[in-house]
């Protein structure tokens, strides 16, 4: 995830599209990440989310899932939902630092000057083992 956001695009570039959604609520306490980014070889943008899907036996749980499709491409309704990336998730949170504030939301336009990432999961014993990770993103290119 980190390297992804690392090759996100400039803000000026028109198939910028980075946004953050924040928790739904204490039943649903997850962050979205949607960010455009190019392939390896500079050429079609992809967007990427990462979300989490909840367990539904588990109340606080889920299962941190990451989607990628092609820009502009129209979503598809054949294409699967996300691929798991990490389960037993009880937080997943994204800040992003805009020179001056850390927020818990973005808007597409510009991109923010940072994101942290913040994700903690279950330990099975009533505790949560935890990793943030902050990223400076590319202000030009």
């Amino acid at each position: 995830m980190n390297a992804e956001l690392e090759a996100a695009p400039v803000a000026d570039d028109p198939r910028q599209h980075f946004a953050v959604e924040p928790a739904a609520g204490p039943a649903q306490p997850w962050t979205t990440l949607r960010f455009a980014t190019l392939t390896r070889d500079g050429g079609a943008a992809r967007v990427v989310v990462y979300r989490v899907e909840p367990d539904p036996a588990r109340q606080g749980i889920g299962t941190l899932l990451r989607r990628e499709t092609f820009s502009p491409a129209p979503p598809d309704p054949s294409y699967p939902t996300g691929f798991p990336v990490l389960e037993k998730v009880r937080d997943f949170r994204v800040r992003c630092f805009d020179g001056t504030t850390w927020r818990a939301d973005w808007a597409p336009g510009e991109l923010p000057r940072a994101v942290e990432v913040e994700v903690a999961i279950d330990d099975g014993l009533d505790g949560a083992t935890e990793l943030r990770i902050a990223t400076t993103l590319p202000t030009a290119r």
